[in-house]
């Protein structure tokens, strides 16, 4: 996968972004502080960076398709499919009731950039009631489920408008499209 990412970054440079690895150097340190997942992709869903603080959780609770085979963990990649759906929705809920937050970088009417942050919890954690309902429901076990839901990093609703409207305008700052000389200085900011 990480050959895939190198030569699709590559590819990238040359048509008009011009630091990926930049860009992976803050995303990894922004997803070290706020502890959560993030992944770049562009606007059909090719992933840009290697995605950061990659949790273990979903890959315990998906089921392989077959026997020997490794279970593929998409909730990232549905978050993504399904903000390109609903373009006016940011959250996205995948099975296991954890939630994908998004930040969209448009170029005219065009999304160019979408960042997906998650899984993450909002608001509150489950309690445990209704996490052993939850993993009735979905056949898991809630043992685990219970104790591994812990590790989800817990935003307010006000915190995560925080983290997307920061990855928004650092993104904006960075100009990740266009070339050096372009760029605002931070005098220039609001």
């Amino acid at each position: 996968m990480s050959g895939d990412l190198h030569l699709r970054g590559e590819a990238i440079s040359k048509g008009g972004l011009h630091d990926l690895k930049k860009w992976q150097h803050l995303q990894d340190l922004l997803s070290q502080t706020i502890k959560a997942n993030i992944s770049l992709f562009d606007g059909v869903g090719n992933y840009l960076t290697k995605p950061s603080q990659v949790t273990g959780f979903c890959a315990d609770f998906v089921r392989p398709v077959a026997p020997h085979v490794k279970p593929e963990i998409r909730c990232v990649m549905h978050a993504f499919q399904h903000f390109q759906l609903h373009e006016s929705e940011r959250i996205y809920t995948c099975p296991h009731k954890l939630r994908f937050a998004n930040s969209k970088i448009k170029r005219g009417d065009k999304t160019a950039f979408v960042i997906v942050i998650g899984p993450i919890l909002i608001g509150s954690r489950p309690n445990n009631d209704i996490c052993r309902a939850h993993c009735k429901e979905l056949g898991i076990d809630p043992e685990i489920f219970c104790d591994r839901i812990r590790e989800i990093p817990l935003f307010s609703h006000q915190g995560l408008q925080i983290v997307t409207e920061f990855t928004e305008y650092l993104h904006q700052y960075l100009r990740l499209d266009e070339s050096v000389e372009e760029k605002p200085s931070l005098e220039s900011q609001p």
